[in-house]
C-alpha cells in the first residue's frame, strides 16, 4: 500500500519535470536545468528510491503501515460496539481477578485490542474508569453496611449505598447500575444480619463473619487500585 503511494508521487513529479524541461528547450531554447527543476529531480529520485526499496526493508514497511493504520479511527456500529464492550469488560474482570498475572505488555495489548472503544481516548478512558470504579465502590458500600449491621444489630443503609441503588445503569446497558432484584436481595441480607437470622442463598445456609466481610471490603479496595493501574499504566 505504502509502496504504491510513493511510486505514484514519484511518477507525478518525474512527469512534471520532463514536461517542464522540454518546454524550456523548445520555448526558451534554454538547455540548463534550473534550481526548481533540480529540486524536483532530487525529490523524485528520493521518493522512487524509497518506494522501490520497501521490498528490501519489509520490517520498516510493516512498521510504517502499522503506524498509519493505527492512527485511523475505527468506527463501530451499535451492535459491534456493544459486543466489543462486553468482551473488554470480561477481559478486564479477568485481569483484576488475577493481578499477579498483569504485565505492562499484557496491559498494553488489552487496550490496543479494544482501542476502537476509545475514539476520544482521554474522555472515553475516563468514562470507562469512573463507571467501573463506581461499581466496585458500590460493592464495597454493601459489605461496609453489612459489617455495621452485624456489629450494631441495626438495619443500615448508608447514603453511598442509596446512591448506588439509584445510579443510572446506562453504561452497563441496564436501567440501574445495581439491578433492582440485586438491590432487594442485598437489603434482605443486611436485614438478616441485623436481626441475627440465617442467610439462605440458593437453598443453602451461608455463614457470614466479620472477618469475611473485612476481606470482602479489602478486596474491593484492591480491585479499584488494580483498575487504576490498568487504566493509567501505573502512573
Amino acid at each position: 500500500m505504502l509502496k504504491d503511494v510513493l511510486l505514484t508521487f514519484s511518477t507525478f513529479f518525474i512527469t512534471t519535470w520532463i514536461v517542464s524541461y522540454f518546454l524550456s528547450i523548445f520555448v526558451r531554447n534554454d538547455w540548463r536545468i534550473h534550481r526548481p527543476l533540480r529540486s524536483s529531480i532530487v525529490f523524485s529520485l528520493l521518493v522512487s528510491f524509497i518506494g522501490l526499496n520497501i521490498n528490501l526493508s519489509p520490517a520498516l514497511a510493516r512498521w510504517i503501515d502499522k503506524k498509519v493504520i493505527s492512527a485511523r479511527p475505527i468506527k463501530l456500529n451499535a451492535e459491534e460496539a456493544s459486543k466489543m464492550k462486553n468482551e473488554f469488560l470480561t477481559a478486564l474482570e479477568q485481569f483484576i481477578a488475577q493481578p499477579d498475572q498483569i504485565t505492562m505488555e499484557k496491559r498494553n495489548e488489552l487496550f490496543e485490542k479494544y482501542k476502537a472503544l476509545f475514539p476520544q481516548p482521554q474522555q472515553d478512558l475516563t468514562n470507562y474508569f469512573n463507571n467501573i470504579a463506581k461499581f466496585y465502590d458500590c460493592q464495597q458500600s454493601f459489605y461496609e453496611d453489612a459489617m455495621q449491621a452485624m456489629k450494631t444489630k441495626k438495619v443500615v443503609k448508608s447514603e453511598r449505598r442509596k446512591a448506588c441503588h439509584e445510579a443510572d445503569g446506562n453504561f452497563f446497558v441496564r436501567e440501574k447500575m445495581i439491578p433492582p432484584q440485586q438491590a432487594k436481595a442485598d437489603d434482605e441480607v443486611i436485614e438478616s444480619l441485623a436481626k441475627g437470622k440465617k442467610i439462605i442463598r440458593d437453598g443453602k445456609e451461608v455463614t457470614v463473619s466479620e472477618e469475611m466481610l473485612k476481606k470482602s471490603i479489602e478486596l474491593q479496595q484492591k480491585n479499584k487500585e488494580v483498575l487504576r493501574v490498568l487504566f493509567t499504566g501505573g502512573q
